[in-house]
């Protein structure tokens, strides 16, 4: 059930004063709460979507929800544990893949029944956009994996964002810049600061100045 902001607005003013914590609806039409028997989840009524209770709880995504009981793992809308494994921390499911922290401090991504679909762990994974994501390595430079969990270009860069638009922002020792999805750089400049592109244009600082530049780099 998906819900309008008025519709939103006055189930959050029904609902304020029956739960401790009360985390607003998801575009599914559930929203997390806590009470005084922990942290679960209710429909856009306000009605308990099963009797368990956690730790900890997040909202839907992919139609799974990121709780904590000891540890941190998934749940379905049954409020069901949907694979054995569990781990230090989940992130959320985003193109049907979530990163988590293994035991060993490491992160790396699971499918959707908890399974692995690559051998490599990382000092840190980031979410999955236009089917790509940001591995960090031990040395902190970073890359960008595909859907299989192969690295996708050659360079590593210092820091680095996820693909919008089929670019993404890197960083070298001289500064940010965007990249296409061989991992090249588009333009020679380098910026103190740089965001996506948005409809073409991308806000940046050059030389502690604010501007915007186009995707040859040109100051607009």
């Amino acid at each position: 059930m998906i819900l309008d902001n008025l519709e939103i607005e006055e189930l959050n003013f029904k609902f304020k004063n029956k739960f401790d914590e009360f985390l607003g609806f998801n575009p599914d039409g559930f929203s997390t709460v806590k009470d005084s028997t922990g942290w679960f989840h209710i429909d856009s009524f306000g009605k308990k979507i099963y009797k368990k209770r956690y730790e900890r709880a997040f909202g839907f995504y992919c139609e799974l929800a990121a709780v904590k009981e000891n540890f941190y793992f998934h749940i379905n809308t049954k409020g069901e544990k949907v694979y054995k494994n569990n781990f230090l921390w989940v992130g959320n499911f985003v193109e049907n893949r979530c990163s988590v922290k293994l035991e060993n401090q490491n992160y790396k991504h699971i499918n959707l029944d908890g399974s692995f679909f690559y051998d490599e762990e990382y000092f840190y994974v980031g979410d999955y956009s236009e089917g790509f994501a940001v591995v960090t390595f031990s040395d902190l430079t970073c890359n960008h994996i595909n859907y299989n969990g192969k690295i996708l270009h050659k360079n590593n860069f210092l820091d680095l964002g996820v693909f919008h638009k089929g670019y993404a922002v890197a960083k070298d020792e001289f500064g940010f810049f965007h990249i296409d999805i061989n991992g090249m750089e588009i333009y020679k400049t380098r910026f103190d600061f740089l965001e996506p592109f948005y409809n073409g244009i991308a806000f940046a600082v050059f030389k502690n100045k604010k501007c915007f530049i186009n995707e040859n780099g040109d100051f607009v």
